[in-house]
């Protein structure tokens, strides 16, 4: 019997359990450790913050789901891991011992590398669903004196998507509110350009979000440092292409939602051979540790190295599709390792670490999303603009050997018809996902 550990039960901890649990042997354990017994759905954060959404509507109880399904809960959270002794210990001061331990704790959140940044100074946040609820009382108090909002990541930061899509958000309920008009809004960002998102860019990001942001209003400032926040104003240092200070900015504001840099969780950070500099733990392309092999690692808390060179710092996004990948990999991985068996570890898992990856990740969801609207049985209407089509060939995220080809139709953009009959074919296994 073997005991298999799953540290973190956010996004990429909990589907791991599920995933790892179907791949043990009958006599196998699997245990997850985790602070708390509740799973917050953290992509609906943002609507959380403008009350599109209630705390309750994006959590489950993880008692129920887990042991209906097998798997051991620890709520104490982990206080350190011991892997030369093969042991967490718990906050509570207990310990459990592993053979094989998956680490999928997220990040830390860095508010105190920029003084003055975060909910418990004068920003806001919605990393979390309790800083979400925060922003929500924060963003009433703007819907009734609006004023200046400031919206962004700070250098560092790694996850430029929500904050996109949290202004506009903000935005959209601005203007429910009829409040819109009252409220000039500014984008920073420390990016080299709108739309960069860590990844230098996929495809046209740069055109469609800086034209979306001009259609909606919404200055920006790139390459911009933030040095300090002060209750209602923040600083900001704009550098040129060689890191040399080009300007400063003094930004008021009634409402500020700013993304921080992430670091290692206290838990991991610091011990030689499992993590980098910055607490992030560093994994070959199997997902494995190489200083400790039975130390696995998926999700936010691994260590990417940066797409290329930036002004200021620009972390490597984790994408869902990139997580779910790790996912599948580490657990065939450790699947295989439990078996006895010979083959190497698959590769799969660790091949969203470029844009063109990330391009990747992107037409998967697009072709479930034209999956569904097949299904519908719309038609074209008379005189409609002809559907464009469009294929890619790409390699399988799941097991990095097979080929795909997926096929779309562009919708009429009149009537939304007329969507591809047969959106995605492949000579995969099983569902020939991608």
């Amino acid at each position: 019997m073997s005991h298999v550990v799953v540290l973190g039960a956010g996004l990429g901890g909990t589907i791991m359990a599920y995933e790892m649990k179907q791949k043990l042997r009958p006599e196998d354990k699997l245990t997850v450790v985790t602070l708390g017994t509740q799973y917050s759905f953290v992509p609906s954060n943002p609507w959380v913050a403008v009350g599109w959404r209630q705390p309750e509507e994006i959590a489950v109880d993880l008692v129920p789901a887990f042991k209906q399904r097998g798997i051991d809960l620890r709520p104490e959270g982990a206080k350190r891991v011991e892997p030369a002794r093969n042991r967490i210990e718990l906050n509570d001061g207990s310990s459990i011992d592993y053979d094989y331990l998956i680490i999928a704790t997220g990040p830390d959140l860095a508010f105190d590398e920029v003084p003055g940044l975060g909910p418990d100074a004068h920003t806001q946040s919605v990393c979390q669903t309790t800083h979400a609820v925060q922003a929500k009382a924060a963003f009433d108090k703007l819907v009734r004196t609006p004023g200046p909002v400031v919206v962004g990541a700070v250098q560092g930061a790694s996850c430029f998507g929500p904050a996109y899509e949290f202004a506009f958000i903000l935005d959209a309920a601005l203007r429910q509110a009829r409040v819109r008009d009252r409220v000039p809004m500014t984008f920073v960002t420390p990016e080299p350009y709108i739309g960069h998102l860590g990844l230098d860019g996929v495809g046209d990001t740069k055109g469609l979000i800086e034209s979306a942001l001009r259609d909606h209003h919404i200055k920006w400032v790139t390459n911009a440092r933030v040095t300090r926040v002060e209750p209602d104003k923040l600083f900001a240092e704009e550098v040129n292409d060689d890191g040399s200070l080009k300007t400063t900015h003094e930004l008021p504001f009634t409402f500020s939602m700013l993304l921080p840099a992430f670091r290692g969780v206290p838990a991991v950070a610091g011990i030689e051979g499992l993590t980098n500099p910055r607490g992030f733990i560093t994994i070959d392309k199997h997902q494995r540790n190489p200083a400790f092999n039975n130390i696995f690692a998926i999700g936010v808390c691994v260590a990417i190295p940066p797409v290329g060179k930036t002004p200021l710092a620009v972390g490597v996004p984790k994408t869902g599709f990139m997580i779910e990948s790790m996912v599948t990999a580490t657990a065939e991985n450790i699947a295989s390792l439990l078996k006895g068996s010979s083959r190497r570890p698959s590769q799969a898992g660790t091949r969203f670490v470029s844009p063109t990856s990330a391009t990747t990740a992107s037409l998967s969801s697009r072709s479930r999303r034209f999956r569904r609207a097949t299904s519908t049985g719309r038609r074209r209407g008379a005189g409609c603009t002809p559907p464009r089509s469009a294929s890619r060939s790409i390699s399988c995220a799941r097991c990095g050997r097979a080929r795909a080809k997926l096929f779309t139709k562009i919708s009429c953009s009149t009537c939304s018809g007329s969507r591809s009959s047969r959106t995605f074919t492949s000579n995969l296994p099983n569902d020939g996902g991608i």
